[in-house]
């Protein structure tokens, strides 16, 4: 691994770089075995095994198109709970895409990010007792997508019609990140006034990433601890803490 010539607003934490790489999730976790800087970055150009949070869910993106990284924070350091942290991402990453094109976005709880109903980013989120590992996959330059998933994504470039800087991307992510971490809870109020399809009936995939255990009803936003609230047809409360949001 190279390190980038980057100004990582997470001070003294490099930003490693490969050209490819299995996925930069397993690369952190690697490194992090002989411990590393909070706030340190690993970054690639194609990932040949990069995945969703669904198992079995791969991130498919062309090589160099878009942007790909991994973010590790040293818990010791953090003052955040833990469960909280993959919210404060999405809204980071809100933050920074929105800056960088001007347009709005959406954040499907708990995990994509939304460009009028398509996807063109997402995250995953994994942790072990030293350390928060955030993956994103932002789509930045890819103008076609294979068939299964072409009406269903997008990217930053063919939003704007332009093609974007990955690097001045990763640096407007980590910078709303470092940000968000020192703000309370912002991060609420950003990712309650985002949800996708808030106040409309949806079905939730409650549980661990492949439950068949579904809710649906009315997507009512979210509780005190960013767990989402689904209203059902006898207005009962679900409270969701996990789970993967399908629209009937």
């Amino acid at each position: 691994m190279e390190i980038k010539n980057l100004n990582n607003p997470f001070p003294d934490a490099p930003v490693y770089y490969r050209e490819v790489t299995d996925s930069t999730m397993d690369d952190s976790k690697k490194t992090a075995e002989t411990g590393i800087r909070h706030g340190t970055v690993f970054t690639a150009d194609f990932q040949k095994q990069g995945r969703g949070r669904i198992k079995g869910r791969v991130w498919q993106s062309g090589k160099g198109e878009n942007l790909m990284f991994t973010l590790v924070l040293r818990r010791d350091e953090l003052i955040q709970e833990l469960h909280h942290l993959p919210l404060i991402a999405g809204a980071a990453l809100l933050i920074a895409v929105e800056k960088i094109t001007g347009e709005l976005f959406n954040l499907k709880w708990p995990n994509d990010l939304l460009f009028r109903g398509k996807k063109c980013a997402g995250i995953l989120c994994e942790a072990d007792s030293r350390y928060f590992y955030c993956g994103m996959g932002i789509n930045c330059n890819q103008r076609n997508f294979p068939g299964e998933i072409k009406d269903k994504s997008t990217s930053l470039g063919n939003i704007i019609e332009a093609d974007i800087n990955r690097d001045a991307v990763l640096l407007e992510v980590l910078s709303s990140f470092s940000s968000l971490l020192k703000s309370g809870d912002l991060w609420r109020s950003l990712v309650g006034d985002k949800l996708f399809h808030s106040g409309l009936k949806i079905e939730v995939r409650s549980g661990q990433a492949g439950s068949e255990k579904s809710v649906i009803g009315i997507n009512r936003g979210l509780g005190e601890d960013g767990q989402l609230l689904i209203e059902d047809e006898s207005g009962s409360i679900h409270e969701i803490y996990a789970g993967e949001i399908e629209i009937p």
